[in-house]
């Protein structure tokens, strides 16, 4: 294969390739008879009909990349859920709020929900997108209350990115909110990366994220957010499996559902300052969240939180 390296062309085997090139290092693509150039670190970009240019026996072919990649990259095994080629959904927890407690928002601890990831290759430059599709038979039921978001390493020893519910931009996290919405029973099936984002609002706003440290809907959401240790910008506590109590007055990012119509999906954005960040093989995304509601007419478990990394 033809690589690219500070400027100037190399040959490349297929073995060398499968050991693994600089991640620096860029392939030559041509896809609809145009042509372009990926990292080697990118290239779960490269779709399966794009052809790269290879050589055998001093004559010159084009290879499909399905044909010599395998799958995403040669040579790479994806260790975690891939959330790259699609949307992925994790069971969530679905705390049905006591009559006992009143109408209020709760003070139930967050749940916390953890998962290992990848996104196609070793490392991996792009956006963490969060989505909320509202399952709720009775809409206004399926509000979400997100305390924070924490990206690990896959020792879940170091904390590399966290998106804490009170903070919006700083150096090392930035939230964003989708400036529309996916609606209909497949809304979970369209790509969040194509959508168009802006700054979030403080206070509520339906079908929406924001950020808030109320509901304007009975018998669900949080009364107020989770502790600032587990914010990059504090002491960065890593959170572990089971729930976290509230704190304080602290806001959570929320999606008030109030007005909305049944499977609306709003998406959110997250990344560093103004930038991009890296999603590395085997990372983990830890989620504290609480998804408070009613009744058997509220949220459901499977297919309500979407995850997607481009």
């Amino acid at each position: 294969m033809l690589v690219e390296r500070g400027g100037a062309l190399y040959k490349c085997t297929k073995s060398a390739f499968d050991a693994g090139i600089t991640s620096s290092d860029l392939i030559l693509v041509e896809r609809s008879s145009t042509l372009y150039k990926e990292t080697y670190a990118n290239r779960a970009n490269i779709d399966a009909t794009d052809l790269v240019m290879t050589e055998r026996s001093d004559v010159n072919y084009k290879c499909a990349w399905s044909d010599w990649s395998g799958s995403s990259g040669a040579g790479f095994t994806g260790v975690g859920q891939d959330i790259n080629t699609a949307n992925y959904s994790p069971s969530v927890t679905i705390y049905h709020q006591n009559l006992s407690e009143g109408s209020g928002d709760t003070n139930r601890a967050f749940d916390i929900k953890q998962f290992q990831v990848h996104a196609g290759a070793e490392t991996v430059t792009g956006h963490l997108y969060m989505g909320w599709k509202n399952n709720a038979y009775t809409t206004y039921y399926g509000d979400i209350c997100i305390g924070v978001v924490q990206i690990l390493n896959s020792a879940k020893n170091t904390l590399r990115y966290a998106w804490h519910g009170s903070e919006y931009r700083t150096a090392n996290q930035a939230i964003d909110r989708s400036t529309s919405i996916f609606t209909g029973s497949s809304s979970h099936t369209y790509d969040p990366s194509t959508m168009s984002y802006t700054t979030p609002s403080w206070g509520l706003s339906v079908n929406y994220w924001s950020q808030a440290n109320w509901t304007g809907s009975s018998y669900t959401g949080a009364n107020n957010g989770i502790s600032f240790y587990y914010s990059q910008n504090s002491s960065g506590t890593i959170l572990n499996p089971g729930t976290v109590s509230q704190y304080g007055t602290n806001a959570y990012w929320v999606v008030e559902q109030s007005g909305s119509s049944r499977y609306t999906l709003a998406w959110c954005r997250m990344g560093a300052g103004s930038g991009a960040i890296t999603l590395n093989n085997g990372d983990y995304i830890t989620v504290a969240y609480l998804a408070a509601t009613y009744s058997s007419n509220g949220s459901s478990s499977a297919n309500s939180l979407w995850f997607r990394f481009k």
